[in-house]
């Protein structure tokens, strides 16, 4: 993202250090804040940042709670870039193990700090995924905290560090490393050229800039839009909040629903304990009775 001011950084942090489905509560309350201490550029600058994926914000506050995270992935990334530019394939092997070590124990750390220790797959996936690429690309580790999505490193090894070159084995003169795949197709060397245009046919003109007024209405869209998004996202955030709750409550009444469950269980035991005793207290009632009558007959006879 562009340089922050420090305003602006110390207002990131706390936004995306927040779990993801405050995202769109916390940054109205940091935008007005800004608003209300007359930092307008702050203001505007907080509103427009972008909510992330879910296993992006997992990985973000996982960062920016442990800030010695990024500094483990960079260190060992670093190492393995040497000894992948030495050759070294014992010791490539040797910082392999480590890396997959510490990237299942960062995900591990990473899942249990926002409170998701056994995740879906694909969540636990991403996260693992994005840890991993931090590894082997210090621009992918440089953001994380700010990450907007997972990220996934799809080549092998890692990737060179600046101011290394790629050698072919073709014998073409080396590379900078970090060229993008798309130019390497389009210019196979440095000393390509474009394609000049058939003789007798004019190139097409590059295209006018828009107008002023052009360029404000597509500045009104892109707030109009915003603003809707901003609006539908909000309206996502409170409804996804009213159903945990709601998943909440429904665990609490079943839970209270269980305990009153084995309190009526109780008190009918209890209830077929009393009855038998009645029973048992009747009979011995009537028994005592007739033993009273006879021996009242039998008084009244010696009488």
């Amino acid at each position: 993202m562009p340089d922050e001011s420090d305003a602006v950084a110390a207002a990131a942090d706390r936004l995306y250090a927040a779990p993801v489905d405050d995202f769109t509560a916390v940054r109205g309350d940091l935008a007005r804040e800004a608003k209300a201490a007359g930092d307008a550029a702050t203001a505007k600058a907080v509103a427009a940042l972008r909510k992330p994926t879910v296993a992006a914000s997992v990985v973000n506050r996982y960062a920016l709670h442990e800030r010695g995270v990024v500094a483990q992935l960079t260190e060992l990334g670093d190492t393995m870039r040497r000894a992948q530019q030495d050759l070294d394939a014992d010791r490539l092997r040797e910082l392999s193990t480590r890396r997959r070590a510490l990237v299942a124990e960062v995900t591990r750390a990473a899942l249990a700090h926002v409170g998701r220790p056994d995740p879906p797959a694909a969540l636990h996936d991403e996260v693992s995924a994005t840890f991993d690429a931090a590894v082997a690309d210090p621009d992918v580790a440089g953001r994380l905290g700010r990450l907007l999505r997972p990220e996934r490193f799809s080549g092998f090894g890692v990737a060179p560090g600046p101011g290394l070159t790629l050698v072919a084995g073709d014998g073409h003169r080396p590379r900078k490393a970090g060229a993008r795949a798309s130019d390497r197709r389009t210019a196979p060397t440095e000393r390509a050229t474009a394609p000049e245009p058939p003789a007798g046919t004019r190139a097409p003109a590059a295209p006018a800039p828009p107008k002023p007024a052009a360029r404000r209405r597509l500045a009104r869209r892109v707030d109009a839009a915003r603003t809707a998004f901003d609006d539908a996202d909000r309206r996502h955030d409170e409804a996804a909040a009213t159903e945990r709750r709601a998943a909440e409550r429904i665990r609490e009444l079943g839970d209270e629903l269980a305990a009153l469950q084995r309190e009526l269980d109780e008190a009918k035991t209890r209830q077929d304990a009393a009855r038998r005793e009645v029973r048992d207290a009747r009979s011995a009632r009537r028994e005592a009775r007739s033993a009273l009558d006879r021996a009242e007959r039998a008084q009244q006879r010696g009488e």
